[in-house]
């Protein structure tokens, strides 16, 4: 039984600040889940980076069955497939589910609910969420806030009242993350799967003519399409990342988060006559369409600048060191 603690996404903190505040708790969600399914072993997969929490989850564990995998700082880190080939050393088919490798997987706020509904006999009527972004006023202690067991239903907009208010100006309003995350309203609800909240930079204007380049980790080829549309950019090719697979109208990537490169998509958009490629790609594939986009004399944007220039994190682009 494998806990998905790796707070993927960028920008998102919410587990992880459940994890640091009640680790007993998730520890209990997970022994919970292990008696269940009758899992001999349990494994809590947490990125590095985030210390507090695996610090408090090592005091905190007395169970012999349950330890700690610690994962690299990177996206699709949490991606279910890459969960169990960092944890198990399997490599899955895109259409092979966990059990393939006599694993389950799970996130770790279901674990804590789990907690909740066997301990509590509490239903599931709270989310955690984080909410960023341009928050009025802009500072810096703002620019990122996490709630805790936010009442299902709660609107948007209010959320964002509760961060302090929605600054004068923003691109867009997004429900998610910054890779995965989809343009929501102020008058949407909260639901059982918000777990960010991120009010954009305004868009910048982009090239007349943008290709787009689609991976399966990331943002779908219409979410691609509405982002370039916000840069005022005609879409003149659309590729998708080479390990991309369909698999039931979605798409899969064949080993999420190692990229063996991009310069032949790359080189497809050049000729279709993009001045410019929109990539919404992981850690890797990002490091090798840097490495060739610009040398074809083709800028490159990303489907994440908005969200991450409204909270000042560094933009996804070539990463030396992950």
């Amino acid at each position: 039984m494998i806990i998905n603690a790796a707070e993927c996404e960028p920008i998102l903190s919410h587990n992880i600040e459940r994890i640091r505040q009640k680790p007993e708790q998730l520890l209990r969600g997970l022994r919970i889940a292990m008696d269940v399914v009758h899992a001999t072993k349990g494994v809590i997969a947490i990125k590095e980076k985030h210390t507090e929490a695996v610090k408090a989850l090592r005091e905190a564990n007395k169970d012999p069955d349950i330890s700690l995998t610690l994962l690299e700082d990177m996206y699709p880190m949490g991606e279910e497939r890459a969960i169990i080939r960092e944890v198990l050393g399997k490599l899955l088919k895109v259409t092979d589910l966990p059990l393939a490798a006599d694993a389950i997987v799970t996130n770790a706020e279901t674990a804590c609910r789990i907690q909740e509904a066997v301990d509590e006999h509490k239903p599931f009527i709270d989310k955690d969420m984080t909410v960023a972004g341009k928050i009025a006023g802009n500072e810096q202690d703002k620019l990122i806030q996490v709630f805790l067991d936010v009442p299902l239903g709660t609107k948007v907009s209010a959320m964002f009242e509760k961060a302090g208010g929605l600054g004068d100006s923003y691109g867009e309003l997004i429900m998610g993350g910054p890779f995965t995350g989809k343009r929501t309203s102020p008058d949407a609800p909260v639901i059982k799967t918000t777990g960010g909240l991120i009010a954009t930079e305004c868009f910048p204007k982009g090239p007349e003519k943008i290709g787009v380049l689609v991976c399966a980790c990331s943002a779908c080829q219409e979410r691609m399409e509405q982002i370039a549309a916000s840069l005022g950019s005609e879409v003149v090719g659309v590729e998708k990342c080479k390990q991309a697979k369909e698999v039931k109208g979605s798409l899969k990537c064949e080993n999420p988060g190692r990229c063996p490169g991009q310069v032949q998509k790359v080189m497809a958009l050049k000729k279709a006559g993009a001045q410019a490629v929109l990539i919404g790609n992981c850690t890797d594939c990002s490091n090798t369409v840097m490495s060739c986009a610009p040398q074809l004399g083709l800028p490159v944007y990303h489907s994440t600048d908005a969200a991450l220039r409204a909270v000042n994190f560094h933009l996804i682009r070539k990463i030396k060191n992950r």
